[in-house]
């Protein structure tokens, strides 16, 4: 008899992720069982008005059929909250039940649910199953990388063999680790510098390890958005680096949407701070150019391919090429793209690897560009046989309609039903890139997204011209990309 698999959910804080994380899980799971406290844990502070309940409301409307015990008391432990949930289970679901740990910030890509399902099924006996963890700092576009080396218990055989103790499951063992269920854990946003130290020294006390407090003193306020918390004793080197993401990047779930105003918000961030920042400081992330780290991202559009003609093509960051993929991958089916500025493709590469075809505008000719910041006059930026070649390498070449014209020479080219995404990314002086983005946004479909390059001090002309742009731009999170849609 294949074994029921219920989410055990202790809430307390955090309703931010919660509706995001059950949408996640439901649909592979045979019922939920929330344990919600009403008064704060040892150490903490009072539990938020309607704690976690507002989201589980509103995803109960979506998912009247599933079986919910939610239990509600004034515990002050979270051992005592678990403890509650499992013999819930046991009693509702039957004592042979497998039991899906999860917190409310934690989220489930369905092939991570799948493997784990596939585990509990040929390991029938097993007390606990283990899996790593993705952890993103704050918002979804700041990822502790690598993965965190600790396995997490994620799954219990059963809700009548194994209790809580001390805020962790004893004497489960090893157990079956499962390397392909890899869950994503959004951390908690604590902005108080003692509520931080108190969370790490709280944490390594219930692991019986030592806290360090010179980590904590020296590399934590180095890493991006530090104002939360929320890691595995022992894994304090990992998060020494932290992985700059776009959206593109993200586990390909219903749920990416509903980070959008997150990543809104620190996208203009960013673009804040660029136009503070000295030019002769401002330099993209270094590991934003590392093709290594982004490769299992970059496949996912280019499939299982060398990728070395495109890190010999790139004249952006690995980081900017995936939120081209992002902004290309919402563009309509049927849609059209349009690039001003080609180089040696790899941009009109990505750009088409999500089957839409592209316009590419350039003439491949010498051109008048800015004539200091050490750029000089005359400038051509890469060539048609290796932009052919980038492209065929990537099978992208029958997407891409070549219009052989300097862009003040292209209008009559272009395609009259309009586009759904303009890149720009050619001359780079305040008039040209003022041309361009009129020309551009005169052919935007309503709703289709306008971006381009290099917003950075090194290149004035296209700071100047973006911020006068009168419907306004935002910058993507570490990167020089800035976009405006139209409405």
């Amino acid at each position: 008899m294949v074994k029921k698999l219920v989410a055990l959910y202790k809430a307390y804080r955090g309703g931010e992720w919660f509706r995001a994380s059950l949408e996640s899980v439901a649909p592979y799971v045979d019922g939920v069982v929330v344990a919600a406290s009403e008064v704060a844990w040892a150490g903490g502070e009072a539990a938020l008005p309607n704690n976690c309940h507002a989201p589980l409301g509103g995803w109960r409307q979506s998912y009247q059929d599933m079986p919910l015990v939610l239990l509600r008391w004034h515990w002050s432990d979270q051992v005592d909250q678990y403890n509650a949930g499992l013999e819930a289970i046991a009693e509702r679901f039957g004592p042979n039940t497998a039991v899906l740990i999860v917190d409310t910030d934690e989220l489930w890509p369905e092939e991570s649910l799948l493997a784990l399902k596939c585990a509990i099924k040929e390991h029938p006996d097993a007390t606990v199953f283990r899996a790593p963890i993705r952890t993103y700092v704050k918002s979804p576009l700041y990822q502790v990388w690598p993965i965190e080396a600790a396995r997490h218990v994620v799954a219990l055989g059963s809700a009548d063999k194994i209790r809580c103790q001390r805020g962790r499951f004893q004497g489960v063992g090893r157990g079956v680790v499962v390397e392909e269920a890899v869950f994503d854990h959004y951390s908690y946003v604590r902005q108080d510098v003692m509520e931080i130290r108190a969370k790490f020294r709280n944490t390594s006390s219930q692991e019986d390890r030592p806290n360090d407090e010179a980590w904590l003193a020296d590399v934590w306020p180095k890493i991006p958005c530090v104002q939360n918390f929320h890691m595995t004793p022992g894994e304090e080197r990992v998060w020494g680096g932290v992985k700059i993401l776009a959206p593109a990047a993200l586990p390909q779930s219903p749920y990416v949407e509903w980070l959008s105003d997150s990543i809104e918000q620190e996208n203009a961030d960013w673009c804040n701070r660029l136009q503070r920042t000295p030019t002769q400081q401002q330099l993209l992330p270094l590991h934003t150019w590392d093709i290594d780290l982004y490769t299992p991202e970059l496949q996912r559009y280019f499939g299982r391919v060398d990728l070395g003609v495109l890190q010999r093509a790139c004249k952006t960051s690995y980081l900017e090429l995936l939120w081209l993929a992002w902004w290309a991958s919402r563009v309509p089916a049927g849609g059209r793209i349009c690039e001003i500025g080609c180089g040696f493709g790899a941009s009109a590469a990505t750009l088409a690897a999500v089957e839409r075809c592209v316009d590419a505008v350039d003439a491949f000719e010498p051109y008048d560009e800015i004539a200091h910041r050490g750029l000089a006059k005359n400038c051509i930026d890469g060539s048609l046989d290796r932009f052919w070649d980038t492209l065929k390498t990537y099978g992208q070449a029958e997407r891409v309609r070549h219009i052989p014209k300097l862009s003040q020479d292209a209008a009559k080219h272009l395609d009259m039903d309009g586009y759904d995404l303009g890149f720009i990314d050619a001359n780079h002086s305040y008039d040209h890139v003022k041309h361009d983005m009129a020309l551009l946004w005169s052919r935007l479909k309503p709703g289709g997204v306008l971006c381009g390059h290099d917003y950075t001090t090194r290149f004035p002309g296209v700071i100047q011209a973006v911020n006068e742009f009168r419907h306004g731009a935002s910058v993507a999170a570490g990167t020089s990309l800035w976009y405006v849609r139209k409405p």
